[in-house]
């Protein structure tokens, strides 16, 4: 099941932080991930985790996603030296530039300014965030290898869009594929 990623968040609630794309667009979105044997996941522009669903939660530790799937990526040590197979060659510089770019697009984001600044602190992820020059946007369409717990080590196959009704918002769909 697709499942509402903020605590005491249903119905009603959750198309108010889905914003304007209403009740029906939240259950069509429900539909998709439920239908999903993929992992599958929704953000808000900020990457404020908002739905997502069994197979997402199969990754994390207790099965539980993190609030924030790039804040994760570009800050958990568990992310970095199990999950997220060769992270600082090709996961950070990807996750971090999008980090960079929302920044810029989003000056005032608290949540932004927050994940730059923890960034900047982090003695690994700072050197590979003062080194992007290169524009990059999002992942769809990348391939990048990944240690699944369930399944171990691999490839997904990313393919992100945007919703028409939630401006900015994010669909995540990973396929992951054994070496």
């Amino acid at each position: 099941m697709l499942a509402a990623a903020l605590d005491g968040c249903r119905g009603g609630q959750l198309a108010a932080v889905v914003g304007d794309s209403g009740e029906p667009g939240v259950v069509a979105l429900a539909r998709v991930g439920n239908g999903q044997r993929l992992m599958s996941y929704l953000t808000d522009h900020s990457w404020n985790l908002l739905l997502h669903n069994q197979a997402f939660c199969e990754v994390f530790e207790n099965n539980k996603p993190p609030r924030n799937p790039m804040e994760w990526m570009c800050l958990s040590p568990w992310a970095r030296t199990v999950i997220l197979l060769d992270w600082h060659r090709i996961w950070a510089p990807a996750g971090l530039n999008q980090v960079k770019n929302a920044v810029k697009a989003y000056p005032r984001n608290p949540v932004l300014l927050d994940m730059a600044r923890r960034i900047n602190q982090d003695p690994e992820a700072r050197p590979i965030w003062k080194g992007i020059n290169e524009p990059y946007t999002h992942p769809d369409g990348d391939s990048r290898p990944f240690f699944h717990p369930k399944y171990g080590a691999g490839w997904i196959d990313i393919t992100a869009s945007t919703p028409l009704g939630m401006h900015n918002g994010r669909l995540v769909t990973l396929d992951f594929r054994r070496k």
